[in-house]
C-alpha cells in the first residue's frame, strides 16, 4: 500500500510543506484552525511518518544566503521584517541566514563580480537575490547553477528564468492598475504627464507598458506626455517644467517608489490640489502627502511578505526537494488611499497565516 506523504497532505490544503512538518511535530507556529485542518487530514489519510527521513531533515544544516538593496530603506527595512519573521520560525530547523546588503544607491550599478563574491565566500545552499541594480544579472544566476546552489528571484527580474522560483510583484499588472486609476479618477479624459527618476527608468520598462496599455484600451481620449526623468537637485524644475508646457495637465504618474511624495510636496508648496498624482509605494513623505490630499492614490507591494515566503519556500525545497506548484509567484497589489493608508500594517503583515 503506498504510503502518504507529507507533500500530498499540503497540496490537498494549499499549504505549504513547512506548515505540515510543523504541524505534525508540534514545532514552530501554525494557526490553530490550520493545524486541526493537518493533523485531521493526516489521519484521513492514514499518514505514518518516516522517521528515517524526518531525523535526516531534522539534522540537515542549511544556509540560505540573501542578497538585499539597502534603498530605498522604508521598502528594505520592512522586507527585511518578514526575513526575520521566517528566520525565527526556521531556527529550531538548525537554518542559518545570511543577509548580505549592497549599495544601490541611485547613481550606483553592482558589478556581478562584487556579488559572485559574496556568494564564493557565503557558501550557500540556497541563494535568494534580486535583479535590482546588478550588471550582468545572468552571469550571477549562471555561476549559481554551476555551483549548483538553489536560487529564487524576488522583488525584480521576474524575466530571467534560470530559477527556481520568483516571488514579487507583477510589475506589469502594477501598471496597469496605475492607469486603471489614473483613468477612473479623471473619468477618461484630460492629460497625464508621466514620471521616473532617471536611473531607474529602465527598471520600470513593464511597468510604463502596463500603464500605457491600459490607458490605450479602456481611455483612448486621455493624452500621454512623453516620460520626464528627474534626479535629486532637478526634481522642481523639472516639475515646473511641466506645469509650463501643459498648464492644464489633468494628472501625474510617478513610476519610482518615493517621486509621489516628492511632487506632492512641491505641488502643496504651489497650492495646487487640483492635479491627480498616483505612484508607488508608502514613503513616509508620501503617505503624508497622501493624507494631506496631494497625493491622490499609491500603489504598494506586499513587502514583508517578501521577506518572508521566499526564504519558507527555499527552505521548503532544500529540506524536501518539492519545488513550489507555480514558478511564478505574484503578491498582491495593494491600492492606498487617504481612508486605508494607516491600516496597511496588519497583525503580522499578512505573513504566516497558511
Amino acid at each position: 500500500m503506498k504510503k502518504t506523504t507529507v507533500k500530498e497532505i499540503a497540496k490537498a490544503l494549499n499549504v505549504s510543506v513547512a506548515t505540515v512538518y510543523r504541524a505534525l511535530n508540534n514545532t514552530g507556529y501554525v494557526k490553530a484552525s490550520t493545524k486541526e485542518q493537518i493533523l485531521k487530514k493526516a489521519e484521513e489519510l492514514n499518514y505514518r511518518p518516516n522517521l528515517i527521513a524526518r531525523k535526516f531533515a531534522m539534522s540537515s544544516k542549511f544556509r540560505i544566503l540573501i542578497i538585499m538593496p539597502i534603498h530605498p530603506s522604508f521598502y528594505w527595512n520592512d522586507v527585511r521584517l518578514g526575513v526575520s519573521m521566517a528566520e525565527q520560525e526556521l531556527s529550531e530547523f538548525g537554518v542559518e541566514i545570511l543577509v548580505e546588503s549592497i549599495d544601490n544607491q541611485i547613481f550606483n550599478t553592482i558589478p556581478v563580480e562584487e556579488v559572485i563574491k559574496i556568494v564564493e565566500k557565503s557558501k550557500p545552499n540556497g541563494l535568494l537575490v534580486t535583479h535590482g541594480r546588478i550588471q550582468e544579472f545572468s552571469k550571477l544566476l549562471s555561476y549559481a547553477k554551476e555551483k549548483k546552489i538553489a536560487t529564487a528571484i524576488y522583488n525584480d527580474g521576474q524575466e530571467y528564468q534560470d530559477r527556481i522560483f520568483y516571488y514579487g510583484p507583477n510589475k506589469e499588472i502594477a501598471g496597469r492598475v496605475a492607469g486603471e486609476l489614473t483613468g477612473k479618477f479623471i473619468r477618461g479624459k484630460g492629460i497625464v504627464c508621466v514620471l521616473a527618476r532617471t536611473y531607474y527608468l529602465s527598471a520600470y520598462t513593464q511597468r510604463i507598458m502596463g500603464f500605457v496599455s491600459y490607458l490605450n484600451e479602456y481611455s483612448p481620449e486621455i493624452v500621454l506626455s512623453n516620460i520626464y526623468t528627474y534626479k535629486e537637485g532637478n526634481d522642481e524644475a523639472v516639475l515646473d517644467n511641466i506645469l509650463k508646457n501643459y498648464p492644464d495637465v489633468n494628472a501625474l504618474y510617478i513610476m519610482d517608489a518615493a517621486g509621489a511624495g516628492i511632487f506632492g510636496q512641491y505641488l502643496k508648496e504651489r497650492g495646487i490640489k487640483d492635479i491627480v498624482v498616483v505612484g508607488h509605494e508608502s514613503s513616509p513623505l508620501s503617505r503624508q502627502m497622501l493624507m494631506e490630499g496631494y497625493v491622490t492614490a499609491l500603489i504598494c507591494d506586499k513587502k514583508v511578505c517578501q521577506g518572508y515566503y521566499p526564504v519558507k519556500l527555499l527552505y521548503d525545497y532544500l529540506s524536501t526537494g518539492v519545488l513550489p506548484e507555480k514558478r511564478d509567484l505574484c503578491t498582491d497589489i495593494n491600492v492606498v488611499l487617504r481612508e486605508n493608508s494607516l491600516y496597511l500594517e496588519d497583525y503580522r503583515y499578512g505573513c504566516g497565516f497558511q
